[in-house]
């Protein structure tokens, strides 16, 4: 339920769950409480009053738990930098904010008191981040293991906190796509994806949605094969869902039922830019707990500046855009192995051994995917002509 904020240590790379990155500058943190507050005010929205209160499992959070455990989290968090700017190194404190949630029974507020107060306590936060100077970020305060902790780290914590919880509202029962209720997301009724895609509506709530570039089939084959064989040596290899890809775009979701269709005609716009082929030249790992390890194509002028094109002409239809796929943070890469198990090294090694790099990969395709729960859905793909 809660998250565990005992500032222990560090922490690298993207939340596997909630898309937060914990390299997200200073200057950006203020800006995505606005975001964070407005996706819990619409996910709210679509849970029945019924349904706000109740645990949908004992160890489960309600949405309100969620909401009012978000809105108390910030306002703690704004005391902890407060410490830091005012004392000389002060010790900081941790909270067992599960017992916390058991105690203030959340669940017996209005769901409107609590977002107002969500609202507030984000407004709080982010005026106060946005007044920091360079010299205040960096001051220092003493965690609850005699950790070293700066201001920075202090304001990414609050925000994957409250961001985190808004992910977990988003998974809620009533907070879903109507694909959870059909066991076979193949079927006729979901095979024609357009304007009329009956789950595009609340796809932002529960789902990631992303704009991938994929390969001819003779290469998307070789990289089956390549993650067939990692597996069968003990890598933790994806094999699905989706084909091998380089994603160019992600985000939580849509905003409307239209905006398929309108991003569809946005892409197609770009594909003049669109380099042939890609070429992979290096094997690379993103630091973090899901020890990803991918095939990294050349940062080719053709290839970055058609990712600039995409992102300019897709952002407005995008709710929630995941930040490290925009332009000037993005590192392209096709995954070959996410998750725990053998040694990074040694699945760097394999690959070095078992592909021959550089490798021109033809590409065969743009497509608009939705991701969730290990199932994937391909809305619309424009084939690219070699």
């Amino acid at each position: 339920m809660s998250i565990r904020n005992d500032d222990t240590t560090g922490r690298i790379g993207v939340c596997p769950e909630c898309g937060f990155d914990w390299a997200t500058p200073e200057d950006a943190l203020a800006s995505r409480l606005d975001t964070i507050t407005a996706g819990f005010d619409r996910a709210i929205s679509l849970v029945p009053e019924h349904e706000l209160r109740e645990r949908p499992q004992p160890n489960v959070w309600s949405p309100l738990e969620y909401a009012g455990h978000a809105r108390d989290v910030l306002a703690w968090f704004e005391h902890r930098v407060r410490r830091v700017l005012d004392e000389d190194r002060p010790q900081l404190t941790s909270v067992g904010w599960s017992r916390a949630t058991d105690e203030r029974q959340y669940h017996l507020e209005a769901a409107n008191q609590i977002l107002a107060g969500l609202a507030s306590a984000a407004s709080s936060l982010r005026n106060l981040l946005g007044s920091l100077t360079s010299d205040q970020w960096q001051r220092v305060g003493v965690g609850t293991e005699g950790h070293d902790r700066d201001v920075v780290m202090l304001a990414r914590r609050a925000v994957h906190e409250a961001q985190h919880h808004l992910h977990d509202v988003q998974r809620h029962r009533s907070v879903k796509t109507p694909w959870d209720d059909d066991p076979d997301p193949s079927t006729e009724s979901h095979a024609e994806i357009g304007t009329e895609n009956p789950w595009a509506p609340p796809m932002h709530r529960s789902a990631v949605v992303a704009i991938e570039v994929d390969f001819s089939a003779s290469v998307e084959a070789a990289v089956v094969g390549l993650w067939s064989g990692l597996r069968d040596a003990g890598h933790p290899s994806p094999g699905g869902p989706g084909p091998p890809h380089v994603s160019l775009a992600a985000a939580i979701g849509l905003s409307s039922p239209d905006d398929a269709g309108g991003l569809r005609s946005a892409v197609q716009a770009t594909l003049s830019l669109a380099p042939p082929s890609l070429s992979f030249g290096h094997v690379g790992a993103f630091p973090g707990e899901e020890k990803v390890v991918y095939l990294g194509p050349k940062r080719s002028p053709g290839l970055i500046e058609w990712h600039a094109q995409v992102w300019a002409a897709v952002e407005r239809f995008l709710v929630d855009p995941i930040d490290y796929y925009r332009p000037g943070r993005w590192t392209p890469h096709c995954t070959m192995r996410s998750g725990p198990g053998k040694a990074v090294e040694d699945t760097i090694r394999w690959l070095e051994r078992h592909v021959a790099l550089p490798l021109l990969v033809p590409l065969g395709g743009v497509a608009l995917r939705c991701y969730r729960d290990g199932r994937f859905e391909e809305l619309w793909r424009i084939p690219i002509s070699a």
